[in-house]
């Protein structure tokens, strides 16, 4: 991340608990690049939804998981697919690193 982005850009993080340590950690050293951070959280949004760093929280107050990953991606799809952006394949690897 800190070759590829820039100011403008926006970083994404998804992670079913909203406990995920790498995603947190990813989403920190965008907001300390001045990128705009959003997070894609389950349950009650856990640590990640209440840090500093996350500009933009979208919670799906669910703790089964299956529900919170059917609201993730079809979120992300609208998202993504409304603003033509290529990175929903990067959003889905940021994904598979919460195993939790």
């Amino acid at each position: 991340m800190r070759h590829l982005a820039s100011p403008q850009d926006i970083a994404l993080g998804i992670s079913v608990t909203g406990s995920c340590r790498n995603v947190l950690l990813a989403l920190e050293l965008a907001h300390s690049m001045d990128l705009l951070t959003l997070a894609m959280t389950g349950h009650d949004g856990g640590v990640i939804a209440s840090s500093e760093s996350i500009d933009f929280a979208f919670v799906a107050r669910s703790y089964d998981p299956l529900i919170v990953k059917e609201i993730q991606v079809t979120t992300g799809s609208c998202v993504l697919v409304n603003t033509g952006s290529p990175c929903y394949n990067i959003a889905w690897v940021i994904r598979s690193l919460d195993w939790q």
